[in-house]
């Protein structure tokens, strides 16, 4: 870590992230070329995971006054880098690449205001079988196109969602999305990895979907290349000790949520807790067990409230 001055930090002194010791300072000193001072930290491998090229740095200690109405509030980040100084650090909602030892990162005399709000979900080591190793599934991108009227004209009217292909021959979507299709009362193409095909033509196009379903299956078009994933490696339960991953490719890397942030449903659904953010595009994406690995369900949004559908 690069800085202008010395910032009140000595050797041993704590690294933190959101409060919580996660390294140490190794060596405070002048650079080589005598233009800043350099700070080597040493992070503990279970929490390697946190630190990203885009993890910003700043420099904590002594007692922070904050007066008020209510009074004066205190806050020290921790007794040892009150005494010795310290290092905080803070990573994007969306994580950058992996650094490897020896990254350089700038030391900042205090934090923006911003980083302190940051809430990135990163499985940590341990919540993983194989982090770089882990057999991830590939999300499906589907299409449901109709002619709709307005004034005379017709338009082009479309749906998105994410879904999974099985190796049972079927493409699990959320029941929502072939709900809201059904209701357009319009002839329906649904379009897969450049395959298209009438969704009237379906079981689904002649059967109304039961307000309970949670997913429903579209036939795997015969020509499209999808990578499949095998229905052996579902999973049949979750726990609260378990991590999940949202996998999907407009994602960096499968975003993690922990499973106390997780309950079931009266409608059967794993219900997600309300502070967790997502965004609304990720609908229909698989999500596996950070542990073993299996495919748990997709995701599902129901008037803002975002939970997991089990296959």
């Amino acid at each position: 870590l690069d800085a202008s001055r010395r910032l009140g930090i000595v050797r041993g002194a704590p690294v933190t992230y959101r409060g919580l010791e996660v390294g140490r300072v190794s060596q405070v000193g002048l650079a080589s070329d005598g233009a800043s001072v350099k700070t080597s930290i040493t992070i503990e491998p279970d929490y390697a995971e946190l630190v990203r090229d885009n993890s910003k740095w700043w420099a904590t200690g002594g007692i922070q006054f904050e007066a008020g109405l209510r009074g004066v509030q205190v806050s020290v980040e921790s007794v040892s880098a009150w005494i010795r100084g310290g290092i905080a650090f803070a990573t994007p909602p969306t994580p950058g690449e992996h650094v490897v030892t020896g990254h350089r990162f700038m030391l900042e005399a205090e934090p923006q205001s911003e980083w302190l709000q940051w809430q990135p979900r990163i499985a940590m080591r341990g919540a993983r079988n194989s982090p770089n190793g882990l057999a991830l599934p590939s999300p499906v991108r589907v299409v449901a196109s109709w002619q709709a009227s307005w004034l005379g004209l017709y338009r082009r009217r479309t749906l998105e969602t994410w879904s999974i292909a099985l190796s049972d021959d079927s493409l699990r979507v959320p029941a929502d999305f072939i709900r809201r299709a059904q209701q357009t009362g319009s002839d329906v193409t649904i379009e897969v990895a450049g395959q298209s095909f009438a969704l009237a033509d379906t079981p689904l196009g002649t059967a109304p979907l039961n307000d309970a379903s949670l997913l429903a299956s579209l036939p795997l078009p015969s020509d499209a290349q999808l990578a499949i994933w095998p229905t052996e490696d579902i999973a049949t339960s979750w726990s609260s000790e378990t991590v999940l991953l949202v996998v999907n490719p407009e994602l960096r890397e499968p975003l993690a949520i922990d499973g106390t942030r997780l309950s079931s449903s009266s409608t059967g659904t794993i219900a997600i807790a309300p502070g967790v953010a997502i965004a609304t595009a990720l609908s229909g994406s698989p999500v596996i067990n950070a542990a073993s690995g299996k495919l748990l369900g997709l995701l599902l949004l129901d008037k803002g409230q975002w939970s997991i559908g089990p296959l």
